[in-house]
């Protein structure tokens, strides 16, 4: 071995082997290997060095093919299905689906004041086949609304200098959407460093919007 290799040998350190094997498991989730899992690793003293022997089960690559909904009365299918944005043939990928369902999906019911909404899913295998099958099972429960907006961390700036650029108010329906804006409205003041919004429920009808801001210095 040459000398000027040394300092780029790497060392042993169970945290970043760890991490690393999640690593792996994410690639092999979003190459289509829903089924792949980590057998046993091992940790082998070849006096100088050690090698790590990872036994591996990758399992069939996955497909996706028909998507059904169940529950849905807000929404129809056709308008759920463009917003998963999967279609008949794509690889299975782990995080496009996870990105896709709460993103896209969630978001659809939260614009429109359903906090509450209850989503399931499961993956149904098609017979001596590489396709997947997704069924919804959807619940979408009670609109809920605001009850109050809550202004916090402010301790320079008048607080209704914050609070007008929040469009949402006591009674108004929750929309998951507006109060994300919410943080980019206030955040092109130019106060502040940072601005949290948050979501705390009251019950199961009304929530409280909380908007944490940190004041530059």
């Amino acid at each position: 071995e040459k000398r000027w290799y040394a300092p780029w040998r790497g060392k042993y350190k169970e945290d970043e082997i760890e991490n690393d094997k999640i690593l792996l498991q994410s690639f092999y989730n979003n190459s289509g290997f829903k089924d792949y899992y980590c057998i046993s690793q091992n940790i082998v003293n070849n006096g100088k060095y050690l090698d790590l022997v990872y036994n591996i089960y990758e399992g069939p690559k996955y497909f996706f093919r028909d998507t059904y909904w169940e529950g849905n009365e807000i929404f129809a299918d056709s308008t759920l299905s463009n917003a998963l944005n999967i279609n008949y043939g794509d690889l299975y990928n782990r995080d496009h689906f996870n990105i896709s369902l709460f993103q896209n999906i969630s978001s659809l019911y939260m614009d429109k004041g359903y906090l509450n909404l209850n989503l399931k899913h499961q993956f149904i295998h098609s017979e001596n086949s590489d396709s997947i099958d997704i069924k919804f099972d959807i619940e979408e429960n009670n609109i809920v609304s605001v009850r109050k907006v809550v202004i916090k961390g402010n301790e320079k700036t008048n607080e209704n200098v914050i609070r007008r650029e929040i469009d949402i108010y006591p009674g108004d329906t929750f929309n998951r959407s507006k109060f994300i804006d919410v943080r980019t409205k206030i955040m092109l003041l130019n106060f502040f460093e940072n601005v949290m919004p948050d979501i705390n429920p009251m019950n199961n009808d009304e929530v409280d919007l909380i908007v944490d801001v940190m004041e530059k210095g």
